[in-house]
């Protein structure tokens, strides 16, 4: 089993802090920003502020899916956010509407700490946006190096798996993306030859080869995951991801 997500702490997490669109080419090569920086810098009284009153339904809809009224006025019947399927978690024709609710009783997001994103947007419009583009931008390139070293098999490769997997699961979970932190987890134990899970193959672990398909089926499960989590998000902020 992964590990059950840990609460929001800002002292010790780090996100990215490049700009959206940038790509590094290692972990050790991305310059990252403590979270506490950050706050300071966007929302200096964030500890300090309550949650945000309740905003109307009808308001959330206007903010967070910007030009799907359009799609009412064609089809009075039609909700209002038709890009996700909540039953697969990908998006869809067949829809329902992303809310803070849908957030919060998805199993893909840590709401606690998505939540202290959003207040970041109440100084800066579209912050909490921009990190969720930036880490898309980086994880991608990051996914692919993964990939690649998983077609050269040696000890070298194994511990730069692990580190990889490392920076990719604090970047999700400053950023509330629990299944991604939880099987990026994955990557960065097996890439010790650490079998924190019980995981059948880990347990069963004989050779650098049997590690490698441990990290093969995290990393699997690390892409299902980001693909369902960016699609979630996408249809919630009525961006393209």
């Amino acid at each position: 089993m992964t590990s059950n997500p840990q609460s929001f702490n800002p002292s010790s997490t780090q996100i990215p802090a490049t700009t959206v669109g940038s790509t590094a080419t290692t972990a050790q090569d991305i310059k990252v920003q403590p979270v506490t920086e950050v706050i300071e810098q966007q929302q200096p009284q964030i500890q300090n502020q309550q949650q945000p009153a309740q905003v109307p339904l009808e308001q959330q809809q206007q903010q967070q899916q910007p030009g799907t009224q359009d799609l009412l006025d064609a089809d009075p019947n039609a909700n209002a956010a038709v890009t996700y399927d909540e039953n697969s978690n990908n998006t869809a024709g067949v829809s329902v509407e992303v809310t803070q609710e849908t957030l919060e009783n998805s199993d893909l997001i840590n709401w606690t700490i998505f939540q202290e994103l959003l207040m970041m947007d109440e100084d800066e419009e579209g912050f909490a946006l921009s990190l969720i583009q930036t880490f898309i931008e980086q994880a991608s390139g990051i996914f692919q190096q993964i990939k690649d070293l998983l077609t050269q098999e040696s000890e070298e490769n194994l511990n730069e798996l692990s580190s990889k997997g490392h920076y990719l699961k604090g970047s999700a979970a400053a950023l509330g993306l629990q299944q991604v932190q939880n099987q990026c987890e994955r990557i960065q134990n097996y890439g010790k030859k650490n079998n924190f899970d019980e995981f059948k193959l880990a347990s069963e672990a004989k050779d650098i080869g049997d590690w490698y398909a441990c990290i093969q089926d995290a990393y699997e499960k690390t892409l299902t995951s980001y693909d369902e989590s960016k699609n979630l998000l996408g249809a919630y902020f009525g961006a393209e991801l």
